[in-house]
């Protein structure tokens, strides 16, 4: 497994708030990912992402758990070689940080700012680097809520 950072914003009065992606995957060699594998060799096959809304909790949970299964899986060599899985559990820390369903501040819905803008508000700057990050995956699972 390798957890790398897709966006951070840095704030004044706490730590930054990291959007996190945990990727997952064996190489033809039957080399992990973080053991000498290297992504670029593996087919970009499922991405799974929850959390784009702060109240969305138990799509998080139900993706900390599959991290915990697929980190499981990857060392006991069970994964199908040449595929790349990335999971990201939660897309919208801050508002996950107070419980609230959109981003603190201004109160916007990061679903609604796709394709996003690398240089407009920090939903947009969000949407834009997850927009980046997903592209090129054969499967695509949104984790989401359903409030209406």
């Amino acid at each position: 497994m390798i957890e790398k950072t897709i966006v951070s914003f840095e704030l004044p009065y706490r730590d930054p708030l990291d959007v996190r992606a945990f990727l997952f995957g064996v190489d033809a060699r039957q080399r992990r990912i973080g053991e000498g594998a290297d992504t670029e060799e593996l087919q970009p096959t499922l991405c799974l992402v929850a959390g784009v809304r702060g109240d969305e909790a138990q799509q998080t949970l139900v993706c900390a758990l599959l991290v915990e299964q697929l980190c499981h899986m990857e060392q006991m060599g069970a994964l199908l070689p040449g595929n790349l899985i990335q999971v990201i559990p939660c897309a919208n820390p801050a508002s996950m940080s107070i419980g609230r369903r959109f981003w603190p501040g201004d109160k916007t819905d990061i679903n609604r700012m796709f394709p996003g803008d690398e240089s407009g508000e920090a939903t947009q700057r969000v949407a834009a680097a997850l927009f980046e990050q997903v592209k090129g995956f054969r499967y695509g699972i949104h984790l989401s809520s359903f409030y209406l």
